[in-house]
């Protein structure tokens, strides 16, 4: 059985991911984990803090997880092909990439938690970035002009059609679009 903190961050990230922030209460958390409200206080006396601890232990298995890409996958396609699997994994989980939750409630958020969000992408960026630098070093053909702004298109495209997935409850445009992007840059 999961001990009570990490109860209320995966609760917490779930209803994040599906609700947005503004829409997460200590009320709904406690009823679904079933504790009092006074028992999420005790861990997280606001919700900023439990946000900002959501998000810094999401960064952290994110991270771990573009590592074990990176180390798994042999050649750069299957890299990106294992990354935008993470979004299509979202979608079949019925929750859209905590970036965008957060990203689309920017304006409201508390500047921690701005920076956080921010966070959320630049993690993405630079990985994308030393791996379509790889692919440039070894010569695979890539079709860009700048690996900051190639990473940058992969990034906005797998963000937007996860969006575009959410609503239309699908998830052909997040796989459509990644490959539409993948042949643009990496031709055959």
């Amino acid at each position: 059985m999961k001990n009570t903190k990490s109860a209320i961050l995966e609760h917490a990230e779930l209803l994040i991911r599906t609700k947005g922030f503004s829409a997460l209460s200590y009320n709904d958390l406690a009823n679904i984990i079933g504790i009092t409200k006074a028992g999420i206080h005790y861990y997280f006396p606001t919700k900023e803090n439990l946000a900002n601890v959501l998000i810094s232990e999401y960064l952290e298995r994110f991270s771990k997880t573009l590592n074990s890409i990176e180390i798994e996958q042999i050649c750069i396609r299957d890299k990106l092909l294992a990354y935008s699997a993470i979004f299509t994994q979202g979608h079949d989980k019925s929750v859209l990439p905590l970036c965008c939750a957060m990203a689309a409630e920017r304006t409201t958020l508390p500047l921690s938690l701005q920076e956080l969000s921010k966070e959320l992408f630049i993690i993405q960026l630079d990985w994308l970035t030393k791996i379509i630098e790889e692919a440039i070093q070894l010569d695979e053909g890539i079709n860009i002009q700048s690996s900051r702004n190639t990473a940058m298109f992969y990034l906005s495209t797998l963000e937007g059609a996860s969006l575009i997935s959410w609503i239309f409850n699908e998830r052909a445009p997040i796989v459509s679009a990644f490959n539409t992007a993948l042949e643009t840059t990496f031709p055959n």
